[in-house]
Order: structure tokens, then C-alpha cells, then sequence
């Protein structure tokens, strides 16, 4: 088999999985090496990143961006799923930084949104849920402990 012939197969593969969704480029290249030499792998990255096709930034932004949009969620899950998927820890913080999260507004947001499924909970246990669903959700714990205690404050006392 060609040099060329490599080539063009990674980068088919390369478009294909770029096809289904944006891929950070740690991420397309573990993917890439499972079946490829890495010199041609990283022909094939340069190509794709001269083309525009391949940009870890605007990848980790659109990221965050739909991580957030499908519940809100704070600056630690997002730095975790980000670097699950190859991007730079310095990339993470300079997207965090230009999102300007309101993590304490986000928090009693996610706080609110499952506040209805524990009517009928009684305060402790509520509170329990409510702070195990905010660090899942990458809440810091201050954060999250305020948010809430702000909920419960608010929240209806059933008469009984």
C-alpha cells in the first residue's frame, strides 16, 4: 500500500468522523491513530487545521455552549468533559473566561428545575438531593450550598 493511498484513506476517515460531529484534535487524532501511522494522521491533522476545518477553540466553546443549554451545569463539569475529550486545560479557562458563567444564578436555576420532582420531600432529604444533583450538575460546594439554601427559604410549607 501507497503513501497516498494512507493518506487519503485517513483523511476519508478524518471527514467522516468530522461528518458526525466536531471533534476536539487530541480527540479525532487518538481516534485516527487506532488505524493510522501517526505521521500520516498528523498530515492529515495539519490539512484539516490549515482548512479551518479543525479548531480546538471554537470546538470547546460550541461545546460548553450546548452543554450548558441542556441544563445548567457549572465551570467544573464543563472543564471535566472538556478535557475528557483532549482539550488544553489553558484552552478550558480561556473559553470559561469568555462564557462569563453566573454559576450562582445557573445553580438556583438547576435548583428550581428539580425542586418540583421532590414536592412532598421533606426539607433535610430535599436538601440532600438537591446538593447531590448540583455537583453532579459541577457546582462548587458554596455555591451550591447557597443556592439551596435559598430554595428551601422560598419553598412552600405543606400544611398536614
Amino acid at each position: 500500500m501507497n503513501d497516498g493511498h494512507e493518506l487519503r484513506r485517513c483523511r476519508e476517515a478524518a471527514y467522516r468522523l468530522l461528518a458526525r460531529r466536531d471533534h476536539a484534535e487530541r480527540e479525532l487524532a487518538q481516534k485516527l491513530n487506532r488505524r493510522f501511522e501517526p505521521q500520516v494522521v498528523e498530515t492529515v491533522l495539519d490539512g484539516l487545521r490549515g482548512r479551518g476545518l479543525l479548531d480546538d477553540r471554537r470546538y470547546a466553546l460550541a461545546f460548553a455552549r450546548e452543554l450548558i443549554n441542556k441544563g445548567p451545569c457549572g465551570a467544573r463539569l464543563i472543564r471535566r468533559k472538556l478535557g475528557g475529550r483532549g482539550v488544553a486545560p489553558e484552552m478550558v479557562e480561556e473559553v470559561l473566561a469568555g462564557l462569563e458563567l453566573d454559576e450562582a444564578e445557573l445553580a438556583e436555576e438547576a435548583v428550581r428545575l428539580k425542586l418540583a420532582s421532590l414536592a412532598g420531600e421533606e426539607d433535610e432529604t430535599a436538601a440532600r438531593r438537591l446538593l447531590a444533583h448540583l455537583e453532579r450538575r459541577g457546582f462548587a460546594g458554596e455555591t451550591a450550598r447557597n443556592a439551596v439554601i435559598h430554595a428551601l427559604k422560598r419553598r412552600p410549607k405543606e400544611s398536614g
